[in-house]
């Protein structure tokens, strides 16, 4: 992306961030603002409706006050007068007052005149608060006997919902004893609501609290607030699925918290819509004048600035492709001119240090290829061979144009990319890598440093040529391995003589001796005893003998074979030493194992035994022989005292450490390994493997 096109971009994105900016101040701040104010007014619309509701039932007790406190009323309930009834509670009494229930009750709640219409179709009802029994049943609607006590509320009735005043029935001068109670109620029906939305100016509606009507608001209250006479829950406000309406609800209670009617007033959203208007205009006119301020600062940028760097880079690209034209500075005193002069100059250093990197590679490559040893440089990632010394071009035998640009892998062949020596710069430290192939030995000592250049890694692969060496290590193992054969050889015909002849005439001397005085009566006791201890020295030299014997070559190896010897071994040493050996065999016998394999392998099992012994101060040593797949592997473990095994003075093979020194040799004269495990307190083990 060019420098305009970022300018460009970034000024794009900034007058995006500004309209976003912009968006989001309108949403979240001044959006929500118009929106409070209508909720504010939808609040206060809200409250007048109550209080309109509420000044009907203020209405309501000053009528029911006015009855209540008359003489006639107060005659009435105790002569029960019909005259009383027929002038003043027919049909028109209840039509005029806007009444819809008048109910008289005497001191004991019983029902003296009960009576109610419905007024919008002038039928007689009779609503559940008057009984057919005559006992008044809802004893919370009736007040104490004095002149300032009443109960004003509303209620739930069969009919619908009802505003219900009761008050004590006194005299004129509202004085007693209360001869009972009167109760009057207005059904909160359509002539009612819309004289309260006339009163109020506000669009209300009132519902019936029935469940559908309590789901739909989700009613689950338990803290109340008080309007004037009324008892409600917390108004909610919703828009009630219609955008240009908000709608405000809230539930008007009786005395026992029981839902009564639900009260809804839609309020209009002129705030809202004519602010979004506002906010509308607001913002585009913002886009308008945005887009004309980057229009202006996009042109005088690319005047100013990025016409002059185009020409600047233009000139850096032609010198990158090795075109030496020299660059005219800007004739300007600001930042461009400055970075114009100075390029000039920078350009100059530049083919100066060009021209002596140049030399200074010619004579590094020189002294690279003086030196008696090879050098490869290769990509890590791609494993791509990148450069190499003279020494490294003759060792592999190629044309250097042959070898450079090709992965590494096929300097040698039958090599692949992962099993490649030279694509990795983990080796540190100097190892040895066999490329004999097809017969013909080759061998090399290499070492790997990485490197760095350009961001991308390298390893620089050094290596020296150590076939000679290596031929010459082998000569000198064959020439072990044969001098061990005339050993154990010689060994062989050692403990041939020494059972074959000394023992037997030992053994011969023995049996004289015990014989000797057999026959004659001259023997004393002490003669008797020397000749005992005669014997019984022989027999110890016998016994000796024949253990020298069995060290030198168990007869075992040729009779029976590795595993009967080592099993046998391990049997004697049990019953001589204070320790328990155990020996497993897993795995198919042995057939016609080699006899050097055999009695080097017995000859490790021997020396390791006699180390536990001397050394471990262990309890129990474990000897296990098993074959798999062409290898003989032997292993040895002690619960003794264990040592560091890489401690320098085992590495470094001191005589005290000469047994493990022989174990190493034998295992590497049969062309397998030697592994020991141990340290301080926690045992050894040591494991041979040998192929066969």
């Amino acid at each position: 992306m060019s420098l305009g096109s970022k300018v460009l971009a970034t000024l794009c994105i900034i007058f995006f961030l500004y309209l976003t900016l912009e968006a989001s101040l309108q949403r979240f701040v001044t959006g929500p603002s118009f929106k409070e104010l209508e909720e504010a007014e939808a609040l206060r619309d809200m409250k007048r409706v109550l209080t309109s509701l509420d000044t009907e039932m203020e209405h309501l007790d000053t009528l029911c006050w006015d009855w209540s406190a008359w003489d006639d009323t107060y005659a009435f309930v105790a002569d029960r007068n019909e005259e009383f009834v027929s002038s003043n509670l027919e049909f028109t009494t209840f039509r005029d007052s806007n009444t819809s229930m008048i109910c008289i009750l005497d001191t004991d709640n019983r029902v003296v005149f009960g009576r109610a219409y419905d007024l919008a179709t002038n039928e007689r009802i009779l609503p559940f608060l008057i009984p057919e029994s005559g006992q008044f049943p809802e004893t919370k609607l009736i007040p104490e006997s004095g002149p300032q006590d009443r109960v004003l509320t509303i209620i739930s009735t069969h009919q619908g919902p009802m505003l219900v005043a009761a008050r004590p029935i006194l005299t004129s001068l509202d004085q007693g004893p209360s001869r009972g109670t009167l109760l009057m109620g207005r059904f909160l029906n359509r002539d009612l609501a819309e004289t309260i939305a006339l009163s109020s100016q506000v669009d209300v509606h009132f519902l019936a609290a029935t469940p559908p009507a309590l789901d739909a608001l989700s009613f689950h209250s338990t803290s109340f607030r008080e309007v004037g006479n009324l008892r409600l829950t917390e108004p909610l406000l919703a828009t009630g699925g219609q955008e240009e309406l908000l709608q405000i609800s809230t539930v008007l209670v009786d005395q026992d918290s029981t839902p009564v009617v639900r009260v809804t007033a839609f309020i209009e959203r002129n705030i809202t819509l004519k602010g979004k208007q506002a906010l509308r205009l607001t913002f585009l006119t913002a886009v308008a004048g945005g887009a004309f301020m980057i229009m202006g600062m996009a042109l005088l940028i690319h005047m100013g600035i990025i016409k002059p760097v185009q020409i600047l880079t233009n000139h850096v690209e032609q010198a990158g492709q090795g075109q030496d034209k020299a660059f005219t500075p800007f004739h300007r005193r600001d930042e461009l001119g400055i970075l114009s002069r100075e390029y000039a100059k920078m350009q100059q250093r530049i083919l100066d240090r060009s021209k002596a990197l140049k030399e200074s590679e010619a004579h590094l490559q020189a002294v690279l290829d003086s030196i008696q040893a090879g050098i490869l440089i290769v990509d890590e990632e791609t494993g791509i061979l990148t450069d190499m010394n003279t020494f490294a071009v003759n060792f592999f035998g190629k044309k250097r144009e042959e070898m450079i640009g090709n992965i590494c892998s096929l300097l040698v062949k039958g090599l692949s990319l992962a099993s490649c020596p030279f694509c990795s710069s983990s080796d540190s430290q100097p190892v040895e890598v066999d490329l004999s192939r097809e017969g013909r030995p080759r061998h090399i000592l290499k070492a790997a440093t990485p490197l760095s250049r350009g961001g991308r890694k390298y390893s620089l692969q050094s290596f020296v040529d150590i076939t000679l060496r290596k031929e010459a290590e082998k000569r000198v193992r064959d020439l072990s391995r044969d001098l061990i054969r005339a050993q154990e050889d010689e060994r062989g015909r050692i403990s041939r003589d020494l059972h074959d002849n000394l023992a037997q005439n030992l053994n011969s001397v023995g049996i004289a001796l015990q014989t000797l005085f057999d026959d004659t009566n001259e023997t004393t006791d002490e003669r008797m005893a020397k000749t005992s201890r005669l014997v019984q020295v022989l027999n110890d030299s016998i016994s000796e003998v024949r253990d020298l014997s069995y060290y030198l070559h168990p007869p075992e190896i040729d009779r029976k074979g590795l595993v009967a010897a080592l099993s046998a071994f391990c049997r004697e040493l049990s019953e001589k030493h204070a320790l328990v050996f155990e020996f497993h065999h897993q795995g198919p016998e042995p057939q016609h194992l080699d006899k050097e394999v055999a009695i080097n392998v017995f000859r490790l099992a021997q020396e390791a035994l006699n180390n536990a012994i001397r050394h471990a101060e262990a309890g129990k040593v474990v000897v296990s022989c098993s074959i798999a797949d062409k290898f003989l592997r032997l292993s040895i473990s002690d619960n003794g005292k264990g040592f560091d095994v890489e401690s320098p003075s085992i590495n470094a093979g001191k005589k005290r450490h000469m047994g493990l020194q022989s174990m190493r040799e034998r295992a590497e004269i049969l062309g397998g390994i030697l592994e020991i495990t141990s340290s301080p307190e926690q045992g050894t083990v040591i494991v041979a493997q040998v192929p066969i």
